[in-house]
Formats: C-alpha cells, structure tokens, sequence
C-alpha cells in the first residue's frame, strides 16, 4: 500500500487520469520512461493504454458500443427462441448413399453437417472419402420431417422425436447409407 502511494506521489500530471486524480496510468509512464523498447513493446504499450481509456469512458465488454442491456437483451433472446426437434437426411446425388441424423434443435446439427461439408473434414470416413472423389456439390441437406410442438404440459419433444427417428430408421436402405448403427441423434 505504501509503494502505491509513493508511485502517486511522483508521477507526473501526465500520467494521471483526468477522470481519476488518484489513479495512474501506470504503464504509460513505463513506455515514456523507457524510449528505447522493441515494437512488440510499443504494441503492448498502446493497448494497455486504449484499454484505460476505455474503462475511463465507461466501454466494457468484448464489442465496444455494446452496452450490458443490449448483450443481456441479445443472451435473453436466444434462451428464449423455440427449438425445433426433427429429422435430416444428408443426400449424395452422384451414387445415392443417405447419411440420416436428427436433433433436439435442427438449427445446430445442420449448420454442424453443413460446415462438415464445406471444410471436407467429415467424420465419417465413408462420406470423406465421397467428398474428395465427386465434391461438395453432390451433396444436398434435406430435412425429411419437424416435431410438431404443442402447448400441452404433457407433452414431451423428446418421445415424439425417438417416434419420427424409428420411422425413417425402418425406411432407410441399410445397403445405401452411411450410418453405421441405429444411433442418430446428435448432441444439442
């Protein structure tokens, strides 16, 4: 506590924060003092710096402009958005081979299967090996059917989904498809 306030009491007007009289910008003071610093420094130097003046003007967070509200409004919104369970068929249109998956929330297994796609790096060893023979445009994302939601307190989304997840397992051609077993559900 007492070398705090030796360090108030000899810095320069310079270095205090006009919001703060009390407070120095410490770093600051080191960057002028020692003039001759690598550029790696000097960056170091000018974020810290940027960094203390934006907590003097009240800027937090990871986006600045963004005010806790609005980032509470943005979390509250996306806990409130309805999920929607179904079931997704992946479709190789240049031999026919069918990757089925499902979800609790269709909007995350496909944008998963879609990035799969796009970066050829499938985990499936069977449909990467497709995609380097006839390419990312052979294949097509189709979802086969959504869970009806229900307002009734009985009513579970998971049961309906297991449902539609045993109908199209007793449709699928076990000869023609990429799953492996009678799992399909990705994690939400």
């Amino acid at each position: 506590m007492r070398a705090m306030r030796d360090i108030l009491r000899q810095a320069p007007q310079k270095y205090r924060l006009s919001s703060h009289p009390g407070c120095v910008n410490i770093v600051a003071g080191i960057g002028e003092r020692n003039r001759k610093t690598t550029g790696k420094r000097k960056r170091r130097h000018r974020s810290y710096q940027q960094m203390g003046r934006d907590a003097v003007d009240g800027k937090t967070g990871s986006r600045a402009g963004d005010s806790r509200a609005q980032r509470a409004a943005i979390r509250r919104e996306y806990k409130e958005r309805t999920k929607q369970p179904g079931v997704f068929r992946v479709v190789n249109a240049k031999n026919g081979r069918v990757l089925l998956g499902s979800g609790l929330d269709l909007r995350g297994p496909l944008n998963r299967v879609a990035f799969e796609l796009d970066m050829a790096m499938c985990w499936n060893a069977d449909i990467k090996q497709d995609l380097e023979t006839h390419g990312r445009d052979s294949f097509l994302i189709e979802v086969l059917e959504k869970v009806q939601l229900s307002d009734d307190p009985d009513f579970d989304p998971e049961n309906e989904l297991e449902t539609l997840e045993q109908k199209y397992l007793e449709q699928l051609d076990w000869s023609t498809a990429y799953n492996k077993d009678r799992h399909i559900r990705y994690p939400s």
